[in-house]
């Protein structure tokens, strides 16, 4: 009987997930949020890192998903009004 290895072993399968903050994003945010459902039946341990306060909120109320919160940076970024006063702080 012939199986693959890969089969046989949790793959650990990260996501990159970015949705808006908010604004007039709604299609968006529904259509990104809903491709990632459907790569989270696959077969694996998954962990997402969202980027957007739409997709942290969504995922947050999820059971059994695994979601990094240590990214700090999106959540910083949008205190700035322009790009020059927040590369003056890093």
């Amino acid at each position: 009987m012939a199986v693959r290895v890969s089969r046989l072993r949790k793959e650990k399968i990260g996501y990159i997930v970015v949705t808006a903050d908010k604004g007039l994003a709604g299609a968006y945010n529904h259509n990104v949020i809903k491709a990632t459902e459907e790569l989270l039946k696959k077969p694996g341990k998954h962990k997402l890192f969202v980027l957007g306060e739409a997709g942290r909120q969504y995922f947050a109320k999820r059971e059994g998903i695994e979601m990094d919160t240590s990214s700090v940076i999106p959540s910083r970024i949008r205190h700035y009004t322009d790009r020059e006063s927040f590369l003056r702080k890093w």
